[in-house]
Protein backbone atom coordinates (compact mmCIF):
# COMPACT_ATOMS: atom_id res chain seq x y z
CA UNK A 1 0.00 0.00 0.00
CA UNK A 2 1.00 3.49 -0.84
CA UNK A 3 1.74 6.06 1.68
CA UNK A 4 -0.60 8.05 0.16
CA UNK A 5 -3.06 5.60 1.00
CA UNK A 6 -1.68 4.70 4.55
CA UNK A 7 -2.11 8.14 5.37
CA UNK A 8 -5.78 8.37 4.02
CA UNK A 9 -6.73 4.92 6.25
CA UNK A 10 -5.18 6.69 9.03
CA UNK A 11 -6.77 9.99 8.30
CA UNK A 12 -10.24 8.30 8.13
CA UNK A 13 -9.86 6.32 11.43
CA UNK A 14 -8.77 8.92 13.42
CA UNK A 15 -12.09 11.47 12.01
CA UNK A 16 -14.16 7.97 12.76
CA UNK A 17 -12.80 8.08 16.07
CA UNK A 18 -13.44 11.97 16.55
CA UNK A 19 -16.87 11.23 15.23
CA UNK A 20 -18.03 8.51 17.02
CA UNK A 21 -16.40 10.60 20.67
CA UNK A 22 -17.26 14.05 19.79
CA UNK A 23 -13.77 14.91 21.65
CA UNK A 24 -10.68 13.47 22.96
CA UNK A 25 -7.29 13.88 23.73
CA UNK A 26 -3.97 12.58 21.43
CA UNK A 27 -3.21 10.18 23.96
CA UNK A 28 -6.65 8.34 23.69
CA UNK A 29 -6.70 8.34 19.69
CA UNK A 30 -3.12 6.02 20.46
CA UNK A 31 -5.02 3.37 22.37
CA UNK A 32 -8.04 3.27 20.57
CA UNK A 33 -5.91 3.60 17.15
CA UNK A 34 -3.54 1.61 17.48
CA UNK A 35 -1.15 4.52 15.89
CA UNK A 36 2.08 6.25 17.29
CA UNK A 37 1.84 9.38 18.85
CA UNK A 38 4.40 11.37 16.27
CA UNK A 39 1.67 10.28 13.74
CA UNK A 40 -1.14 10.94 15.69
CA UNK A 41 -0.06 14.65 16.20
CA UNK A 42 0.18 14.86 12.63
CA UNK A 43 -2.69 13.73 11.69
CA UNK A 44 -4.19 16.22 14.19
CA UNK A 45 -2.78 19.18 12.25
CA UNK A 46 -3.95 18.15 8.86
CA UNK A 47 -7.20 17.88 10.07
CA UNK A 48 -7.18 21.34 12.25
CA UNK A 49 -6.40 23.08 9.05
CA UNK A 50 -9.54 21.06 7.36
CA UNK A 51 -11.89 22.57 9.91
CA UNK A 52 -12.63 18.92 10.70
CA UNK A 53 -11.53 18.98 14.72
CA UNK A 54 -11.34 22.18 16.73
CA UNK A 55 -8.67 22.81 19.85
CA UNK A 56 -9.89 22.82 23.11
CA UNK A 57 -8.59 24.05 26.07
CA UNK A 58 -5.37 21.96 28.17
CA UNK A 59 -6.92 19.37 30.66
CA UNK A 60 -5.32 17.55 33.18
CA UNK A 61 -4.57 13.77 32.77
CA UNK A 62 -4.35 11.43 35.78
CA UNK A 63 -0.97 10.41 35.03
CA UNK A 64 1.84 13.26 33.22
CA UNK A 65 1.71 16.79 31.61
CA UNK A 66 -2.19 18.63 30.87
CA UNK A 67 -2.86 17.80 27.22
CA UNK A 68 -5.19 19.52 24.62
CA UNK A 69 -8.52 18.54 24.26
CA UNK A 70 -9.40 17.78 20.56
CA UNK A 71 -13.41 18.93 19.41
CA UNK A 72 -15.30 17.16 16.27
CA UNK A 73 -16.82 19.40 14.04
CA UNK A 74 -20.08 18.41 13.22
CA UNK A 75 -21.25 21.31 11.61
CA UNK A 76 -18.57 20.47 8.99
CA UNK A 77 -21.13 19.29 6.58
CA UNK A 78 -24.75 19.51 6.42
CA UNK A 79 -27.15 17.01 4.25
CA UNK A 80 -30.81 17.52 3.12
CA UNK A 81 -32.97 14.57 4.17
CA UNK A 82 -36.25 13.69 1.83
CA UNK A 83 -38.78 11.38 2.03
CA UNK A 84 -41.54 11.10 -0.20
CA UNK A 85 -44.81 10.09 1.93
CA UNK A 86 -48.42 9.41 1.65
CA UNK A 87 -50.68 11.44 3.87
CA UNK A 88 -54.25 10.38 3.37
CA UNK A 89 -54.05 9.88 -0.04
CA UNK A 90 -51.88 13.07 -0.83
CA UNK A 91 -48.07 12.58 -1.68
CA UNK A 92 -45.79 15.02 0.21
CA UNK A 93 -42.55 15.83 0.97
CA UNK A 94 -41.08 15.57 4.68
CA UNK A 95 -37.92 18.02 4.61
CA UNK A 96 -35.06 18.37 6.96
CA UNK A 97 -31.12 19.28 7.30
CA UNK A 98 -29.03 17.73 9.99
CA UNK A 99 -25.22 18.05 10.87
CA UNK A 100 -23.15 14.89 10.83
CA UNK A 101 -24.55 14.62 14.76
CA UNK A 102 -28.19 14.38 13.61
CA UNK A 103 -29.17 17.48 15.11
CA UNK A 104 -31.71 19.15 12.94
CA UNK A 105 -31.45 22.38 11.42
CA UNK A 106 -34.78 23.43 9.43
CA UNK A 107 -37.57 21.37 8.05
CA UNK A 108 -40.51 21.50 5.59
CA UNK A 109 -43.33 20.08 4.82
CA UNK A 110 -44.29 20.04 1.27
CA UNK A 111 -47.23 19.08 -1.02
CA UNK A 112 -47.15 17.66 -3.99
CA UNK A 113 -50.47 18.90 -5.71
CA UNK A 114 -49.41 16.94 -9.35
CA UNK A 115 -47.38 13.93 -8.99
CA UNK A 116 -44.84 14.90 -11.73
CA UNK A 117 -40.92 14.91 -11.61
CA UNK A 118 -40.82 18.82 -12.23
CA UNK A 119 -43.22 19.05 -9.17
CA UNK A 120 -40.54 17.19 -6.97
CA UNK A 121 -37.84 18.30 -8.45
CA UNK A 122 -39.12 22.14 -7.60
CA UNK A 123 -39.77 20.85 -4.32
CA UNK A 124 -36.19 19.98 -3.38
CA UNK A 125 -34.51 23.22 -5.15
CA UNK A 126 -36.80 25.24 -2.96
CA UNK A 127 -35.29 23.57 0.28
CA UNK A 128 -31.96 24.39 -0.86
CA UNK A 129 -32.93 27.69 -1.97
CA UNK A 130 -34.02 28.12 1.41
CA UNK A 131 -31.77 26.04 3.83
CA UNK A 132 -29.52 28.11 5.75
CA UNK A 133 -26.63 25.62 5.69
CA UNK A 134 -24.58 25.05 2.98
CA UNK A 135 -25.59 21.46 1.95
CA UNK A 136 -23.01 18.76 1.38
CA UNK A 137 -25.40 15.76 0.30
CA UNK A 138 -28.81 14.70 -0.31
CA UNK A 139 -30.19 11.76 0.61
CA UNK A 140 -34.06 10.35 -0.45
CA UNK A 141 -36.50 7.94 0.14
CA UNK A 142 -39.38 6.92 -2.04
CA UNK A 143 -42.29 4.56 -1.71
CA UNK A 144 -40.79 2.91 -5.08
CA UNK A 145 -37.62 0.99 -6.02
CA UNK A 146 -35.16 2.19 -8.08
CA UNK A 147 -33.07 0.75 -10.69
CA UNK A 148 -30.00 2.45 -12.42
CA UNK A 149 -31.65 5.87 -11.76
CA UNK A 150 -34.87 4.68 -12.69
CA UNK A 151 -37.91 4.23 -11.11
CA UNK A 152 -38.81 0.84 -11.06
CA UNK A 153 -42.34 0.14 -9.31
CA UNK A 154 -43.99 2.71 -7.07
CA UNK A 155 -46.70 4.28 -4.57
CA UNK A 156 -49.75 3.84 -7.10
CA UNK A 157 -47.21 3.54 -10.33
CA UNK A 158 -47.50 7.43 -10.11
CA UNK A 159 -43.36 7.41 -10.06
CA UNK A 160 -43.05 4.90 -12.09
CA UNK A 161 -40.31 5.99 -15.16
CA UNK A 162 -38.76 8.64 -13.28
CA UNK A 163 -34.75 9.64 -13.38
CA UNK A 164 -34.59 11.83 -9.85
CA UNK A 165 -30.92 11.85 -10.10
CA UNK A 166 -30.47 12.74 -13.69
CA UNK A 167 -33.38 15.39 -13.49
CA UNK A 168 -32.02 16.80 -10.04
CA UNK A 169 -28.00 17.35 -11.72
CA UNK A 170 -29.77 19.59 -14.33
CA UNK A 171 -29.87 21.69 -11.17
CA UNK A 172 -27.23 21.16 -8.66
CA UNK A 173 -23.94 19.21 -8.33
CA UNK A 174 -24.63 18.27 -4.18
CA UNK A 175 -24.90 14.85 -4.74
CA UNK A 176 -27.78 12.30 -4.29
CA UNK A 177 -28.48 8.66 -3.01
CA UNK A 178 -32.06 7.69 -3.55
CA UNK A 179 -33.62 4.19 -1.72
CA UNK A 180 -36.81 2.89 -1.11
CA UNK A 181 -39.19 3.50 2.11
CA UNK A 182 -39.14 0.36 3.49
CA UNK A 183 -35.43 0.20 3.11
CA UNK A 184 -34.59 3.00 4.92
CA UNK A 185 -37.40 2.66 7.69
CA UNK A 186 -35.86 -0.69 8.61
CA UNK A 187 -32.25 0.11 8.25
CA UNK A 188 -33.22 3.60 10.72
CA UNK A 189 -34.52 1.54 12.94
CA UNK A 190 -32.00 -0.94 13.95
CA UNK A 191 -29.67 1.98 14.52
CA UNK A 192 -31.80 3.89 16.24
CA UNK A 193 -32.10 0.61 18.58
CA UNK A 194 -28.41 -0.79 18.47
CA UNK A 195 -29.99 -3.64 17.31
CA UNK A 196 -27.26 -6.45 15.86
CA UNK A 197 -27.02 -5.87 11.62
CA UNK A 198 -24.93 -8.69 11.23
CA UNK A 199 -27.81 -11.00 10.97
CA UNK A 200 -30.76 -11.05 8.33
CA UNK A 201 -33.01 -8.94 9.16
CA UNK A 202 -36.34 -8.83 7.48
CA UNK A 203 -38.52 -5.18 7.09
CA UNK A 204 -42.37 -5.32 6.41
CA UNK A 205 -43.55 -1.77 5.75
CA UNK A 206 -47.21 -1.64 5.64
CA UNK A 207 -48.95 1.55 5.41
CA UNK A 208 -52.30 1.40 6.39
CA UNK A 209 -54.79 1.29 3.77
CA UNK A 210 -52.20 0.80 1.14
CA UNK A 211 -49.07 -1.71 0.16
CA UNK A 212 -46.42 -3.39 1.61
CA UNK A 213 -43.12 -3.08 0.96
CA UNK A 214 -40.41 -5.63 2.46
CA UNK A 215 -36.92 -5.42 2.48
CA UNK A 216 -34.25 -8.07 2.86
CA UNK A 217 -31.25 -6.88 4.75
CA UNK A 218 -28.26 -9.76 5.35
CA UNK A 219 -25.32 -9.25 6.98
CA UNK A 220 -25.13 -5.47 6.31
CA UNK A 221 -26.08 -5.23 3.16
CA UNK A 222 -29.52 -5.19 1.27
CA UNK A 223 -30.66 -8.16 -0.85
CA UNK A 224 -32.06 -5.57 -4.05
CA UNK A 225 -32.65 -8.43 -6.62
CA UNK A 226 -33.19 -8.17 -10.13
CA UNK A 227 -34.03 -4.13 -11.43
CA UNK A 228 -33.83 -3.75 -7.76
CA UNK A 229 -37.32 -5.55 -7.41
CA UNK A 230 -37.17 -7.46 -4.49
CA UNK A 231 -39.54 -7.39 -2.01
CA UNK A 232 -42.08 -6.02 -3.87
CA UNK A 233 -44.61 -7.14 -1.18
CA UNK A 234 -47.87 -5.95 -3.12
CA UNK A 235 -47.14 -8.87 -5.67
CA UNK A 236 -47.38 -11.76 -3.09
CA UNK A 237 -49.94 -14.54 -4.71
CA UNK A 238 -52.67 -13.83 -1.51
CA UNK A 239 -52.08 -9.97 -1.65
CA UNK A 240 -52.46 -9.28 -5.23
CA UNK A 241 -56.48 -9.61 -5.89
CA UNK A 242 -57.07 -7.85 -2.56
CA UNK A 243 -57.80 -4.41 -2.09
CA UNK A 244 -55.72 -2.17 0.32
CA UNK A 245 -56.58 -2.95 4.31
CA UNK A 246 -59.83 -1.63 5.67
CA UNK A 247 -58.98 -2.16 9.19
CA UNK A 248 -56.13 -3.10 11.47
CA UNK A 249 -57.28 -6.73 12.27
CA UNK A 250 -57.10 -7.40 8.36
CA UNK A 251 -53.88 -5.26 8.14
CA UNK A 252 -52.65 -7.60 11.01
CA UNK A 253 -53.64 -10.41 9.59
CA UNK A 254 -51.64 -9.99 5.93
CA UNK A 255 -48.79 -8.86 8.32
CA UNK A 256 -48.83 -12.21 9.35
CA UNK A 257 -49.02 -14.46 6.79
CA UNK A 258 -46.02 -12.05 5.17
CA UNK A 259 -44.01 -13.09 8.39
CA UNK A 260 -45.03 -16.79 7.80
CA UNK A 261 -43.80 -16.60 3.99
CA UNK A 262 -40.56 -15.03 4.48
CA UNK A 263 -39.56 -16.87 7.58
CA UNK A 264 -40.21 -20.12 5.20
CA UNK A 265 -38.29 -18.82 2.43
CA UNK A 266 -35.34 -16.33 4.13
CA UNK A 267 -35.12 -17.36 7.61
CA UNK A 268 -34.45 -14.13 9.45
CA UNK A 269 -32.98 -13.64 12.28
CA UNK A 270 -35.75 -10.78 13.31
CA UNK A 271 -38.09 -9.59 11.80
CA UNK A 272 -39.16 -5.18 11.51
CA UNK A 273 -42.69 -4.47 11.51
CA UNK A 274 -43.63 -0.89 10.40
CA UNK A 275 -47.32 0.62 10.00
CA UNK A 276 -49.12 3.47 11.51
CA UNK A 277 -50.12 3.35 14.81
CA UNK A 278 -49.41 -0.11 14.57
CA UNK A 279 -50.89 -1.93 17.96
CA UNK A 280 -48.71 -4.03 19.48
CA UNK A 281 -50.64 -6.24 21.23
CA UNK A 282 -52.78 -6.89 18.99
CA UNK A 283 -50.25 -7.58 16.41
CA UNK A 284 -48.43 -10.09 18.48
CA UNK A 285 -51.89 -11.89 18.84
CA UNK A 286 -52.32 -11.84 14.98
CA UNK A 287 -48.83 -13.60 15.36
CA UNK A 288 -49.54 -15.99 17.94
CA UNK A 289 -52.47 -16.97 15.97
CA UNK A 290 -51.55 -17.80 12.89
CA UNK A 291 -52.18 -21.35 11.46
CA UNK A 292 -48.82 -21.75 9.88
CA UNK A 293 -45.91 -19.67 12.02
CA UNK A 294 -46.07 -22.25 15.13
CA UNK A 295 -44.73 -25.32 13.24
CA UNK A 296 -41.86 -23.35 11.68
CA UNK A 297 -38.65 -24.39 12.98
CA UNK A 298 -37.08 -20.72 12.47
CA UNK A 299 -38.35 -18.68 15.15
CA UNK A 300 -37.01 -15.10 15.17
CA UNK A 301 -37.56 -12.01 17.10
CA UNK A 302 -40.73 -10.19 15.69
CA UNK A 303 -40.04 -6.07 16.70
CA UNK A 304 -42.36 -3.69 16.19
CA UNK A 305 -41.69 -0.41 14.89
CA UNK A 306 -44.15 2.56 16.45
CA UNK A 307 -41.85 5.72 15.67
CA UNK A 308 -41.35 5.47 11.66
CA UNK A 309 -40.47 9.32 11.58
CA UNK A 310 -37.44 8.54 13.68
CA UNK A 311 -36.34 5.34 12.03
CA UNK A 312 -36.67 7.24 8.61
CA UNK A 313 -34.78 9.91 9.66
CA UNK A 314 -32.20 7.51 11.09
CA UNK A 315 -32.45 5.36 7.65
CA UNK A 316 -31.73 8.89 5.44
CA UNK A 317 -28.69 9.93 7.67
CA UNK A 318 -27.37 6.15 7.10
CA UNK A 319 -27.57 6.43 2.99
CA UNK A 320 -26.09 10.17 3.36
CA UNK A 321 -22.93 8.60 5.41
CA UNK A 322 -22.39 5.39 3.96
CA UNK A 323 -18.66 4.91 2.40
CA UNK A 324 -17.99 7.92 4.66
CA UNK A 325 -15.88 7.57 8.29
CA UNK A 326 -18.51 8.89 9.46
CA UNK A 327 -21.55 6.04 8.70
CA UNK A 328 -23.76 4.61 10.87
Amino acid sequence: MSKNLIRKKNLDTIKRLMFLNGKMVASELVKKSGLSIVTINSLMKELLDENVISEGSLIQQPMGRPAIEYFFQYDLQHMLLLSLQDFNGTLCLVAKTTNLSGTEKQAWFIELPEITLDWLIGAITRCLEESDVAITQISLSIPGKVFDDTVTSSWKQQLDGWSIKAALQQKTAIPINIQNDAHLTTIGFCIRGDYQRDGTIVGIFYPQESTPGVTIFSNKKLIEGHLGLAGEGKYLPFLMDKQAPKNDEELMRNIAEMIAVYNAVIAPNMFVISSNELARDEMNLAVSTNKHLPEHPNKPEILIDTKFQESMTHGLRWLAHEGTPYYL
